[in-house]
């Protein structure tokens, strides 16, 4: 499996994508080390994963993902609320994609999903479903969990998980771009 370090637990993942947490003491240099880490085995996965899939002949769709004003729910009540809310998001991720996708949380806010054997459009339908889910979800102290902004990109042709990844990534600012024209100032 890969690991994936929150801010305060770290998470291992298999493929079918279920996780076991572990509390993490707030060592700065400690958790510093683990990111660098978590970073490696990241790319490391997506790298060996990526030329799998295609070479089998499946569609691969992969999604990138963020949480909307987490800086704003950090700064109003503090980075362990925050922390909570990306592990909630995290879990919900877990919870709602299929048997052979993949979650992992590839920095600060933000997540990615390696959806196997899926097309663009049913790749969008999931996360479709899970925004909606987080959009809708509250943490234990009260507060709403950040919404999230999202993109996904399909495999064609002779892709590299790297330009996947990009695509993906490009596709969710165009989407934050939008949602900020769309809201009054």
């Amino acid at each position: 499996g890969a690991i994936v370090v929150s801010a305060l637990a770290v998470a291992t993942f298999s493929i079918m994508g279920r996780a076991q947490h572990q509390s993490v003491g707030p060592r700065p240099a400690q958790l510093a080390l683990h990111m660098d880490q978590a970073s490696a085995v990241t790319h490391t996965l997506w790298s060996l994963l990526g030329p799998l899939t295609d070479s089998l002949g499946h569609p691969l769709s992969v999604a990138v993902l963020d949480a909307n004003g987490l800086k704003a729910l950090n700064d109003g009540y503090g980075h362990a609320v925050g922390d909570d809310a990306l592990v909630r998001i995290g879990e919900i991720l877990e919870d709602g994609i299929r048997e052979g996708d993949l979650v992992a949380r590839i920095g600060g806010d933000e997540f990615a999903v390696l959806f196997a054997s899926a097309p663009l459009l049913t790749a969008e339908r999931i996360m479709r479903r899970l925004a909606d889910t987080i959009a809708h979800e509250t943490l234990s102290a009260g507060q709403r969990v950040p919404t999230i902004a999202w993109g996904i990109a399909d495999a064609t042709g002779e892709a590299t998980v790297d330009a996947l990844v990009d695509a993906a990534d490009r596709a969710m600012y165009r989407q934050k771009q939008l949602a900020r024209r769309r809201t009054p100032a």
